[in-house]
């Protein structure tokens, strides 16, 4: 389950990025689009998926969102987590899984080191 403040970082990113991309001045805006939140995803505790209905050509993007932890200022005040999202294409995709195979060998070397200790 995601996080009330997580939540509120995504809301607000998603807000911000539609305004971004709605820009009339945006370099390659030739067609004057508007971007508007469709849909939401929560993907898991920290990536959030967001489609975005453009308009007037009614296409719509893919935009995900990751949540990164930075733990809590030294004074106790605020949070320093952020928010970095892209509009993934394909090769993105491709990347994530082999970086996820990666991840699964270097957590069955630990799972093994830990056996023979």
């Amino acid at each position: 389950m995601m996080n009330k403040l997580v939540r509120k970082l995504f809301d607000a990113e998603a807000r911000k990025t539609a305004e971004r991309f709605s820009d009339r001045d945006r370099a390659n805006n030739v067609a004057d689009e508007t971007y508007h939140i469709a849909e939401t995803y929560d993907c898991s505790e920290t990536i959030c998926a967001v489609v975005f209905q453009k308009q007037p050509s009614e296409q719509r993007a893919l935009y995900v969102m990751k949540w990164i932890n930075a733990g809590k200022r030294v004074q106790g005040v605020g949070d320093r987590s952020w928010v970095v999202g892209w509009f993934p294409n394909y090769a993105d995709f491709m990347g994530l899984r082999l970086a996820e195979q990666f991840l699964i060998d270097v957590e069955m070397q630990n799972t093994k080191s830990k056996a023979t200790t």
